[in-house]
């Protein structure tokens, strides 16, 4: 008896592994384009090519009785081969926007970066030069002005913080319990630092982060309004306009 209920649970697990793998694969017959508004889009990357898929419902609530907000297949191809993939079931806004997002400033050699939003959960998603998905707390992102350094936001109602290096092509810092809420980032006598988000701000001095990278640590201080004249203002990406951004579209400027 115990065998065959052993069996009975080894079958229902392979099934419901089936079932979420090929969920997983995109289908044109899933989604009629009556119910369903489909957005797909293609990257070259190396010898790569980078396909985003994201649906979304045109009427929330379909005439089957199943609603999603959006969903999103990413994956990465050599020639016809899926060599990585990854899946969002479902991708709700939340306030703000909802879905993968990517600049068209892609201007590293061996890596490729795109942003999601949405479900209080953002990413920075990253493609190294091997094709493989990497994906960390984040959202919108910042480049060194050498582009060996990416520093991202954790986009959710918490404070987060993910740095990479891409020189080195490996994670340095990831985290959903940073300390402060961080905004703009700078270069000041070759050290990183952010500007504290605070809801009141003191006169001529602001809050700062500077990150120290080998090893890691952070060391909050205040400085005075002219300290920004000496630095240098990372430039941001992905930094998408609210409503309407939805399933991966942007708001028309």
């Amino acid at each position: 008896m115990k065998k065959i209920i052993t069996f009975i649970l080894c079958l229902l697990t392979l099934t419901t592994f089936g079932q979420n793998d090929n969920d997983s694969l995109f289908r044109n017959e899933d989604y009629p384009i009556d119910k369903y508004s489909i957005k797909l889009d293609t990257f070259n990357f190396n010898n790569f090519q980078i396909e985003l898929i994201q649906v979304r419902p045109i009427n929330y609530k379909n005439s089957d009785n199943s609603s999603i907000n959006c969903r999103i297949w990413l994956n990465v191809k050599d020639n016809k081969t899926i060599i990585d993939k990854l899946f969002i079931n479902d991708c709700e806004a939340l306030g703000g926007c909802s879905g993968i997002f990517v600049t068209e400033e892609q201007n590293l050699k061996n890596h490729f970066i795109l942003s999601k939003f949405g479900d209080y959960d953002g990413q920075i998603i990253i493609i190294d030069k091997s094709g493989r998905i990497k994906s960390y707390f984040g959202g919108k992102y910042f480049l060194s002005p050498d582009s060996k350094l990416l520093f991202s936001i954790y986009d959710s109602d918490l404070a987060g913080l993910t740095i990479y290096d891409f020189s080195e092509n490996k994670l340095i810092f990831t985290s959903d319990t940073f300390r402060n809420y961080l905004s703009e980032f700078y270069l000041y006598n070759n050290e990183y630092f952010a500007v504290v988000s605070n809801d009141v701000k003191r006169r001529n001095e602001t809050e700062i982060v500077t990150f120290n990278l080998n090893p890691i640590n952070f060391v909050k201080s205040v400085v005075n309004d002219d300290y920004f004249l000496k630095a240098k203002r990372l430039k941001s990406y992905n930094n998408i306009i609210y409503s309407p951004c939805n399933c991966g579209l942007k708001k028309e400027l």
